[in-house]
């Protein structure tokens, strides 16, 4: 079974919800995890910047852990066997159809994330819905639909007309509201 952790955004900042988020991301019954870092929903520019920010986070746990950390290759190919390698898998949020595209043509990927934890941001939960909120285009969207449910990341309680229209739109699936530094887990 998979273990889906979805997160409302800013993974960045420190508090203990986010350090929840992280330790959950790496609550394996093994003591060497293999974690791959995807930063696909980000300009290719800072993906080192960010892993390395990201490797430091995971660190800072203070874990009894041995965790080798790798990033994400943009090539299918190459992605596909680290998806097969990896026991975790972090996406990081960024900008949801950028990550899409980049995810969108690699073959059963559901079924490659099987028995694995992956632990999603923002952009990194709305990829795996069927529909979610974009708060920067202030409109639903479609997913790639991995897990049949509807998120709202960076959700606020105000949002209820935003709400109403995710609750609305197409089919009647659960929807995870998530403000940010928040997550849920999904087993499936």
């Amino acid at each position: 079974m998979t273990k889906y952790i979805i997160h409302g955004g800013k993974t960045s900042f420190k508090s203990d919800e986010n350090k929840k988020y992280f330790t959950e991301t790496i609550n394996l019954p093994k003591n060497k995890i293999n974690l791959l870092i995807v930063l696909f929903a980000r300009e290719p520019e800072v993906w080192i910047e960010k892993f390395e920010q990201y490797r430091k986070i995971f660190l800072d746990l203070n874990s009894d852990k041995q965790i080798d950390f790798v990033l994400a290759d943009p090539d299918p190919k190459i992605f596909t066997k680290q998806i097969k390698e990896a026991d975790t898998i972090f996406i990081l949020g960024g900008e949801t159809i950028r990550l899409i595209k980049h995810l969108e043509n690699i073959k059963n990927l559901k079924e490659l994330f099987k028995d694995k934890i992956i632990a999603g941001s923002s952009a990194g939960a709305n990829f795996l819905s069927k529909y979610y909120y974009t708060i920067n285009g202030r409109k639903v969207r479609h997913g790639l639909g991995l897990l049949d449910i509807k998120t709202f990341p960076h959700f606020e309680a105000h949002l209820t007309k935003e709400l109403k229209e995710l609750k609305n739109y197409k089919e009647d699936l659960p929807i995870y509201t998530l403000p940010e530094e928040k997550f849920e887990i999904i087993f499936n």
